[in-house]
């Protein structure tokens, strides 16, 4: 259905389509098990060099790619770590994968079992494939499975901000139900002071118990919370995906919902899972894949530096990703396992500011919390040689107020220009995201 003819459709009809639309999505993710009273299984058997070395042999014999670029021979100890396999395999370059994405699609994908997937092209042009649906279902259990002691499952109740355009205007509401599911879809492009309390008042009434979406988002709903004096609303879970969690926007969370939000970390291209733990770190799940962390020179970062992040799928057989380097920047975590443990999703490389003596800066998510308290969203706008702060506040804030701010900013990137500009909003991009930091246009 297109969204033309969505917007023209009573309310009760929009609800009847959200959840017709939702059920298709719910049992695409999880097939049987999304009715199943249990949790699926995990894979019963094999290792991640046993499920290394399937991937790597179906690529071989399927798709054309990796047939011209995969070695004939690898270690053939069972026991051989997966460091020294991968090690021997070529690194895949994003634009590459774009470019030439026939000759990475398997001989055995057909429309009949396979799932097409898009990127969002925040970055440039979108990345476009497929998956099967196998492997689709396979990794939203293992997320399940992963999140199901910490009181997340399909079968709860569920409150959503993501990026579907699901209403006409706040005059017809602000949030659409799936009515068979339980779930309650809210619209992420009319946060506002005007209809915070609109959007506390649903969510009271619905009392969800779990919180799901944007950390921008939600994250904007808790300031305006705060802001407006609201008390703040207890939900069981909170879950964020889709961005980086900045630790701004954490603290917020937890001061208008009284819950820690749980993170977890995938991608348009179905790379593999790193989710929350309960000691604070991001763990990757094994059965979904491999993440390294990699220098300009392709070789393993030390701890607590910035890298980029190359990661494998278990979950690609029909569009096999392999040494896949997909854009983000990542460290690991002190104290875990340099496979297994991250401490920070930094962001996106397209998105991070790059100091003058060339090292990676983040996304000056310890600086944004230098702002003043009455900054409601901010956004970093940043060019090689300055950065412009676009923020949304009641009242025109005094430049002196921003003073730790620009200390912070000149502590991480050196003597750069920094301006503030007052805005009305800040407007979420086409999918319904809040960038906390943006490249300046070149001219």
């Amino acid at each position: 259905m297109t969204f033309s003819l969505y917007r023209r459709l009573p309310v009760s009809l929009q609800n009847a389509a959200v959840t017709a639309r939702n059920c298709r999505q719910l049992w695409r993710k999880f097939g049987y098990w999304y009715g199943h009273p249990s949790s699926p299984p995990a894979k019963s058997s094999g290792s991640p060099v046993l499920w290394l070395r399937e991937l790597i042999e179906s690529a071989r014999a399927n798709c054309p790619y990796y047939a011209d670029t995969l070695p004939h021979s690898l270690p053939a100890a069972e026991h051989t770590p997966v460091e020294e396999i991968l090690c021997r395999l070529p690194i895949v370059d994003k634009e590459v994968f774009r470019r030439e994405a026939r000759s990475f699609l398997s001989r055995r994908a057909r429309r009949a079992n396979s799932q097409p997937f898009k990127t969002s092209g925040s970055t440039g042009t979108p990345v476009a494939g497929v998956i099967s649906r196998k492997d689709l279902r396979d990794r939203y259990c293992a997320i399940w499975r992963w999140f199901e002691p910490f009181g997340i499952s399909p079968r709860r109740r569920w409150a959503r901000f993501l990026g579907a355009d699901i209403t006409t205007g706040v005059q017809d509401g602000i949030s659409r139900r799936d009515l068979i599911n339980n779930h309650l879809f809210l619209s992420v492009y009319h946060l506002s002071e005007a209809t915070v309390v609109q959007y506390v008042e649903t969510l009271r009434t619905f009392q969800p118990e779990i919180l799901d979406g944007y950390p921008s988002a939600i994250a904007a709903l808790g300031r305006l919370m705060l802001a407006a004096g609201l008390r703040p609303m207890r939900i069981p879970a909170i879950c964020v995906t889709a961005e980086t969690l900045l630790p701004d926007q954490k603290e917020v969370i937890e001061q208008a919902f009284g819950v820690r939000p749980l993170d977890y970390y995938g991608s348009s291209e179905f790379a593999p899972v790193l989710a929350d733990g309960d000691d604070g770190f991001k763990h990757l799940l094994p059965e979904t894949g491999l993440i390294e962390i990699l220098d300009a020179e392709n070789r393993p970062v030390k701890r607590g530096e910035i890298g980029r992040m190359v990661v494998t799928s278990f979950h690609s057989h029909f569009m096999p990703l392999i040494r896949y380097d997909i854009g983000d920047l990542a460290r690991y975590a002190d104290g875990g396992s340099s496979t297994l443990t991250v401490s920070e999703i930094v962001g996106r490389l397209d998105d991070v500011v790059i100091g003058p003596d060339g090292r990676y800066v983040g996304r000056l998510s310890t600086a944004m919390k230098t702002l003043p308290q009455t900054v409601q969203m901010a956004q970093c706008v940043v060019s090689s040689s300055r950065v412009r702060v676009l923020y949304v506040s009641r009242r025109e804030i005094p430049h002196r107020e921003f003073d730790p701010f620009v200390r912070s900013i000149r502590d991480k990137v050196g003597a750069m220009s920094v301006v503030f500009e007052k805005v009305h909003d800040i407007s979420p991009g086409p999918r319904g995201k809040r960038t906390a930091v943006l490249r300046e246009a070149q001219s």
